[in-house]
């Protein structure tokens, strides 16, 4: 029997190395599927931004229609020309086929939604309000140092430096020799008696042209790339951060400027313009104007919502943060 005595403390520098690699890879895991968790949040707002788009070109194909009704009246009496009529049944044409494609988007977004929910024969729809998200209370330069502390992938990047710095440790002290305790039974037969008994022993290594020079380079060359990757994932961290940061502020200022000069005038430009076509101070081409100039508008208004959130996501995402948790 042979028993050897650790008394280098390689072997457990060599567990706590590995201990400190396992918990890299659960961090990095960690990462990964909130990862997923942010990209599905950001299939369920372009969800819900199709669907708020059908809703705006469905609202104008049903006053179209309605306008045209009024004006197929006014043709049959005499009081309006065939011509006014001809271009508002186009337009009504061009706008079903803009809804139709927007319906075609906005069908292929909820069966995504069905594949992320495990049922991809099926469509879910996006049903919050597709809302302005609240601006970002803190600057990036006070939140840095608390998204390096709690990000998981950093964490990895740190926990594989300590990986590489136990190894390097470990194979630092290949000099010192392996002890190993013997023991056992021994027998021998002569030529007329039998013979038994015990024997004990140590043995020694004497690490002379190998004590562990390899596996100190390697351990170094690991504990250097582990270095220069966690420094780069810091500076990945600061950019990334300031970029997702300004973005989201950004992009707030934009829609909110937008919704308190824009969208107010709309209203009240198609209102206008519908007056002043039936009274017969305007022709239909105008009020074809206004229709488009307000589709436009909305439209734009629904894309800022959805980049904000979009950016507000990339921020959380950035941050080290999982959906639904508070910033």
């Amino acid at each position: 029997l042979e028993f050897p005595l650790e008394v280098s403390g390689r072997r457990g520098l060599r567990v706590e190395a590995t201990r400190l690699g396992l918990e890299a890879a659960r961090a990095t895991s960690t990462r990964d599927r909130a990862g997923l968790l942010f990209d599905a949040m950001g299939t369920y707002w372009r969800t819900a931004a199709a669907r708020q788009t059908v809703g705006l070109l469905q609202q104008e194909l049903e006053a179209l229609v309605r306008l045209i009704a009024a004006v197929r009246a006014r043709a049959a009496a005499g009081d309006t020309s065939g011509y006014d009529l001809d271009r508002l049944e186009v337009e009504v044409e061009q706008l079903e086929d803009l809804l139709a494609e927007a319906q075609r988007e906005h069908d292929a977004w909820r069966r995504r939604l069905g594949l992320l929910l495990g049922a991809p024969r099926d469509r879910f729809e996006a049903t919050d309000a597709l809302v302005l998200p609240a601006a970002p209370t803190a600057q990036p330069e006070d939140l840095l140092r608390q998204v390096l502390a709690s990000r998981a992938d950093c964490e990895a990047a740190r926990l594989r430096v300590s990986q590489a710095d136990r190894a390097l440790t470990a194979g630092g002290r290949g000099w010192v020799p392996d002890v190993v305790l013997t023991g056992g039974m021994r027998n021998a037969l002569a030529t007329t008696d039998f013979a038994w008994g015990y024997v004990g022993g140590v043995s020694l290594s004497l690490p002379v042209f190998d004590h562990g020079q390899g596996e100190v380079a390697r351990a170094q060359a690991q504990l250097s790339q582990a270095t220069a990757a966690l420094r780069l994932l810091e500076q990945q961290v600061a950019g990334e951060l300031l970029t997702a940061h300004e973005a989201l502020t950004l992009t707030l200022a934009q829609a909110t400027r937008f919704e308190r000069t824009q969208v107010p005038r709309l209203d009240r430009l198609v209102r206008r313009a519908e007056v002043s076509f039936r009274e017969g101070e305007r022709p239909v081409f105008e009020l074809l104007d206004a229709y488009r100039t307000a589709r436009a508008l909305r439209l734009r208004e629904v894309e800022l919502k959805q980049s904000a959130r979009l950016a507000e996501l990339e921020l959380a995402r950035t941050m080290g943060l999982t959906p639904g948790e508070p910033k």
